[in-house]
């Protein structure tokens, strides 16, 4: 498989505001936002300077703004960021490219590099060059938070889709974490093993590499209904989901890792 950025593009073109849309859809991907937050306000002060790659419909751009971060929004949509542009106003800069290619920007140019929302999934061949332009971009001392596809999370999410489908399908999926655009109604990307990311992430030179899952108590909870965000039985939940996740971090539809570009320099 190779990675194909028009056909990734044309993809999130036509999704348009359900990429907006889909973190307000089920009791897990409520409380995947909260988590993917909570790494994002961990990693993140005012004033930093923050590139967001696959910035999407801006649903964490705008948190980062609130935080008082210099945020540059970067997307390979051009529909993703006009939504971005709408419902995250007041970044530094909205602009169009791929993960695989930041060479706008010079080396060290952010304190903290995010990439939440799976960009470096759709890349396929070209991962490592992926993960090593973000830590190119990211200062001595900076951060980067970033997530991919899961594999093992998935199938445990999507289990009963999963087993309807050709064996032969299956066989190839699991060996190889690659879902092609004749397996799922043309969407395409790779799925990752935790080694698989802690390794890729090492190998580009990042220190202090940890790996958790963006929800794993609720992940097949569909039917129930969460407390009110910011309620006392949430806030215990969101910390029971932390620990969690951070213990089985293969076990979510995503894999969060979060980093240290070493260097003498702090932002």
């Amino acid at each position: 498989m190779q990675y194909d950025a028009t056909y990734t593009a044309a993809w999130y073109d036509k999704l348009g505001e359900g990429e907006w849309d889909r973190w307000d859809r089920t009791p897990a991907t409520r409380m995947q936002e909260s988590i993917f937050l909570h790494h994002l306000e961990e990693a993140v002060s005012k004033g930093n300077r923050v590139l967001d790659v696959g910035c999407g419909a801006g649903r964490y751009t705008r948190r980062l703004i609130e935080l008082g971060a210099e945020v540059t929004a970067f997307d390979l949509s051009s529909k993703q960021l006009e939504l971005c542009k709408e419902r995250a106003p007041g970044a530094a800069d909205y602009a169009q490219g791929t993960v695989t290619d930041l060479s706008r920007y010079p080396d060290g140019a952010f304190d903290v590099t995010v990439c939440i929302g799976g960009a470096i999934s759709y890349t396929f061949e070209r991962d490592h060059e992926a993960m090593a332009e973000l830590a190119r971009v990211t200062a001595p001392g900076g951060r980067i938070v970033l997530s991919v596809m899961g594999l093992f999370g998935t199938v445990h999410s999507a289990l009963k889709g999963i087993l309807t489908l050709d064996p032969a399908v299956n066989e190839r999926v699991f060996d190889t974490g690659v879902i092609t655009r004749g397996d799922n109604v043309g969407h395409e990307c790779k799925m990752y093993r935790v080694a698989e990311l802690r390794e890729m992430m090492t190998g580009a030179g990042l220190t202090d590499v940890s790996l958790s899952a963006p929800g794993f108590l609720t992940t097949v909870h569909e039917d129930i209904e969460l407390p009110p965000t910011g309620s006392a039985q949430y806030d215990f939940l969101l910390k029971a989901e932390l620990a969690a996740s951070a213990e089985n971090p293969g076990a979510g539809n995503h894999i969060i890792g979060t980093a240290i570009k070493p260097g003498p320099e702090a932002p």
